[in-house]
């Protein structure tokens, strides 16, 4: 049973692979913290909770890979 005050996941790659050639698409997945756990420029471990693909976000630092 999902928590209702979770933010739903996303299991998407379209987000973070929409742009660029195929070896920055394929950097951009192994430094997602949805993978990795932790911010790709600060890393500030990231819970859970706040790993989303496309609406991932780090406390620490405020890196989101959110469209802007």
């Amino acid at each position: 049973m999902t928590d209702p005050t979770s933010p739903p996941l996303n299991f998407s790659l379209q987000p973070v692979t929409s742009e660029g050639n195929t070896l920055e698409q394929i950097r951009v997945l192994v430094t997602h913290p949805f993978f990795t756990g932790q911010c790709p420029q600060c890393h500030h471990k990231i819970q859970l909770i706040h790993r989303a693909i496309g609406h991932s976000h780090c406390l620490a630092c405020g890196w989101s890979d959110e469209p802007s």
